[in-house]
């Protein structure tokens, strides 16, 4: 149904401007919410519809995370493509699902926010990966980053290796 029709009533009425002007905020924001969000609030109705929503983000997560599991296993490189292993699957993947999943729900596509939701899992594995990366190095180089060792002078892989020849 149609906005002027929903409302004709409202509007042909004698009620005073600011209610009809109330009534009418409240039917967009309804609408706005989408068929699954239109039971009250503390419904039956309203707490099933959350459930599901929630087993179904679990399962898109699982799935997800699967996905990338699988291809961190049988890729020649894990999650990182290219020929040297620098492009990162789970990262790029992430951000085209998180950008294109909320596009894709603002024009009313309904698997977007499935979409949003596995880039926002892909891009919590690819940060969990980097700070994986990050704090074995720290730890090889005595509590610091071997980006910042070899920032502030010689890096010490190549130093302690002109020790062995």
């Amino acid at each position: 149904m149609d906005e002027a029709r929903a409302l004709s009533h409202v509007h042909a009425s004698n009620l005073p401007h600011h209610v009809k002007r109330t009534m009418t905020d409240w039917y967009r924001s309804v609408m706005a919410m989408g068929e699954a969000d239109l039971a009250p609030p503390g419904t039956t109705k309203s707490h099933m519809t959350h459930q599901i929503g929630a087993i179904r983000q679990g399962i898109g997560s699982a799935l997800t995370g699967f996905g990338l599991g699988m291809a961190q296993a049988s890729l020649p490189h894990g999650l990182d493509l290219g020929k040297t292993g620098k492009l990162p699957l789970d990262g790029i993947g992430g951000a085209l699902g998180l950008f294109g999943g909320a596009a894709m729900a603002a024009h009313g596509v309904r698997i977007g926010n499935d979409v949003r939701n596995a880039g926002a899992v892909a891009v919590g594995i690819y940060t969990f990966r980097k700070g994986h990366d990050f704090e074995t190095e720290r730890k090889l180089h005595g509590g610091h980053a071997a980006h910042a060792a070899v920032a502030h002078g010689e890096d010490p892989i190549i130093a302690a290796a002109r020790h062995l020849a």
